[in-house]
């Protein structure tokens, strides 16, 4: 839309619009293909030396919401249940995230959320 309003006001000529709008679709259609090879190759790379084998907490909480992960999205949830007065416990695989709430005196345990035994 914005290729065409620029070459109706002549702002560049047709062949430029053509070329940048070749650009536009191949670049839509390149990155999901990207951010599969970043998930898969580069950040298993980068991850190697990251990865603790550090033992999943005991929880000894009885909480009828499990939040896993404490991110961005976990952290709203987390307000919004917390300002409704709904207990939760929080799961999470990064130890300093969870240093980090503990800190700010919240309840957090280390674990995988992906594994049925320990939930």
């Amino acid at each position: 839309m914005l290729l065409s309003v620029a070459t109706q006001h002549q702002v560049f000529p047709a062949d430029t619009a053509n070329l940048l709008i070749a650009v536009v679709a191949l670049s839509m259609a390149v990155t999901p293909l990207l951010m599969i090879v970043n998930d898969k190759l580069v950040q298993p790379a980068f991850a190697r030396g990251k990865k603790s084998e550090r033992e999943a907490d005991d929880m000894d909480e009885d909480n009828p919401v499990i939040i896993a992960g404490f991110g961005r999205f976990g952290n709203v949830v987390g307000r919004l249940l917390r300002a409704n007065g709904v207990p939760t416990t929080i799961l999470d695989l990064d130890p300093e995230q969870i240093e980090t709430l503990r800190r700010f005196g919240g309840k957090v345990f280390y674990g995988d959320a992906g594994r049925p035994d320990l939930i």
